[in-house]
């Protein structure tokens, strides 16, 4: 983000690339999340059916959104920015994307199933090597419209899974939009006429 503030030239460019690639990740990742939710509501804990009448009992579609936001961000600067720097400052790129992946699979073994950590490992991956190659914010968008995505399936809520479509189109055209572009090179000045070699 920087490089955006100082008018890098390729900044955007590259911006683009990572939100491109993020909108590839995000749709693949919320179809496997709905093909896999038959699987995933069978098991035990939060994604049992008991857990979408008490969270939903208790809070709206909108809180649920904010809450999916605030745990991408909080999620992604604490594993991917903070973690994942840290790692790799003393350790091989593969290492530390798997030791903060596995780290972040284990926060989410309340969820009360080995399915649950493992599927969040493997996510942690992705979303390491995608903040590792493009940075942070490709991953939280990912994060984001995966955890909407989950709020959708896990609480029957169309209206969640309309924002998570909403999501990636519009993902979808901003990396669009940004995909060419270049900042103005800076040009030098003209040297006057007359001026000695």
């Amino acid at each position: 983000m920087p490089e955006l503030l100082t008018g890098h030239r390729d900044a955007l460019a590259g911006l683009s690339k990572g939100l491109t690639r993020a909108l590839a990740l995000s749709t693949a990742l919320v179809v496997g999340v709905l093909l896999a939710w038959p699987t995933l509501s069978s098991q035990a804990g939060l994604f049992s059916a008991e857990g979408p009448r008490v969270f939903f009992s208790n809070t709206t579609p909108g809180i649920a959104l904010a809450l999916a936001g605030v745990a991408a961000i909080a999620e992604e600067v604490l594993f991917r920015g903070v973690l994942l720097a840290h790692l790799r400052r003393k350790l091989h790129v593969h290492v530390a994307v798997a030791l903060q992946a596995i780290l972040f699979g284990l926060i989410h073994a309340g969820y009360g199933s080995m399915l649950h950590v493992a599927a969040a490992t493997a996510f942690g991956a992705l979303m390491g090597y995608l903040a590792h190659r493009h940075g942070l914010l490709p991953a939280i968008l990912v994060h984001f419209v995966v955890n909407v995505a989950v709020l959708a399936a896990w609480a029957e809520q169309a209206a969640l899974l309309g924002t998570a479509i909403t999501l990636l189109t519009s993902l979808g055209l901003i990396s669009w939009l940004l995909r060419d572009y270049r900042a103005p090179e800076a040009t030098e000045a003209p040297e006057p006429e007359g001026t000695p070699a």
